[in-house]
């Protein structure tokens, strides 16, 4: 006899969805916690510093608290997630459960250097993101072109975003990897990101995306690019995940807010600033483009996760040019039109909601590989 699916309340549904998101959220304050360990543990030595037990015993203590709500919101939420046709489940029953790749010997000895939790995070998104874009392919949403490359091949630029992912964890900016596709027409990533199932209402999908500027797009800029530019169709990033922007209320030229200089100043010291002392450009070369958004986002969706920007705006590394004027994108998440959301902002004007989520591209830091 067949086993029955109980039927779900939508109370319960929305009860089980915000405990799993609550256990993610209790992981990444216990990684995050971690990597402050490591990373005081490896500076203190070499720069001669004692640290006073009571500053390990406060890390240790917050660690073992993230460990403890992990494990009880794991717990919690295990029972609804382990039943036969569960809510959060991808419609397609064809899609194998991942399962992830053994790296080749000459890949594995290049990455054994990099942090634990950084190495385990590339794996882990790199046989993700294999498994969504074989499906994608297989549905006719992306071309075979399309079909996402060998962790080897991406090598060069993980070692080189290392130090950036773990300068935002020791920040507590919430570092994620991101595999980008590169190069798809807006109508293309409006495909990608149409259909999944949402938390609100349970029953809403993903409409997809929307932009304020179809009319303007042949005047889209991205004003860090480089001479050497990348042909290439796939891109490795790492993006802030916060639900909002780490660094609120500035301009996109850096200029103007009550957190301008301070937003300037925390970007200026992560490790692979290239000109510090102009604000517009160290605001640009550590906003996300079009496609790293986009390609967080999709992630977001493919893990049954809430889209971040729900109540806020990111700023755009690209720039458009409207009527003669230069103005920014800006991008969201549409939490009532259900889409993902790229709209055009005022270079010199900010906003309490609008701010930098911190990215970095690894084709920025390693052209051509």
């Amino acid at each position: 006899m067949a086993e029955q699916t109980p039927h779900l309340r939508p109370e319960v549904i929305d009860l089980a969805w915000e405990t799993a998101q609550a256990s993610n959220r209790a992981l990444d304050a216990l990684r995050e916690a971690e990597a402050v360990q490591e990373e005081i543990a490896r500076l203190a030595p070499g720069a001669g510093v004692n640290i006073h037990i009571a500053a390990t015993e406060a890390l240790k203590q917050k660690r073992t608290y993230a460990k403890a709500n992990f494990d009880l919101l794991t717990n919690m939420a295990a029972p609804i997630m382990r039943l036969p046709g569960d809510p959060f489940a991808t419609e397609s029953t064809e899609i194998a459960p991942i399962v992830l790749p053994e790296v080749d010997a000459e890949t594995a000895k290049r990455l054994e250097v990099l942090p634990a939790d950084y190495r385990e995070r590339v794996v882990t998104r790199h046989a993700e993101a294999r498994e969504t874009i074989a499906r994608l392919i297989k549905d006719g949403m992306l071309p075979e072109t399309y079909q996402l490359p060998e962790l080897s091949t991406f090598a060069e630029r993980i070692i080189a975003l290392a130090p950036t992912y773990e300068a935002f964890a020791v920040r507590g900016w919430q570092p994620e990897v991101v595999f980008v596709p590169e190069g798809l027409s807006f109508e293309q990533w409006h495909g990608l990101l149409s259909g999944y199932k949402l938390k609100s209402g349970y029953h809403n999908k993903s409409k997809g995306a929307q932009r304020s500027w179809g009319d303007y797009a042949n005047s889209l800029t991205d004003p860090t690019a480089k001479e050497t530019a990348d042909n290439g169709v796939w891109g490795i990033a790492i993006v802030s995940a916060t639900d909002d922007p780490v660094l609120l209320r500035v301009s996109p030229d850096g200029t103007y807010g009550p957190n301008a200089k301070e937003a300037v100043k925390a970007l200026a010291e992560l490790p692979t600033v290239s000109n510090a002392s102009n604000p517009e450009a160290v605001i640009k070369q550590f906003s996300p483009s079009q496609d790293v958004y986009f390609g967080l986002q999709l992630a977001r969706f493919e893990r049954s996760e809430q889209p971040v920007d729900a109540e806020s705006w990111t700023i755009g590394k690209e720039n458009i040019m409207v009527d003669g004027a230069v103005q920014s994108l800006r991008f969201s998440y549409g939490q009532y039109v259900y889409q993902i959301c790229s709209h055009l902002a005022d270079q010199v004007r900010f906003h309490r909601h609008t701010g930098v989520r911190p990215s970095v591209r690894g084709k920025d830091l390693i052209p051509g590989s």
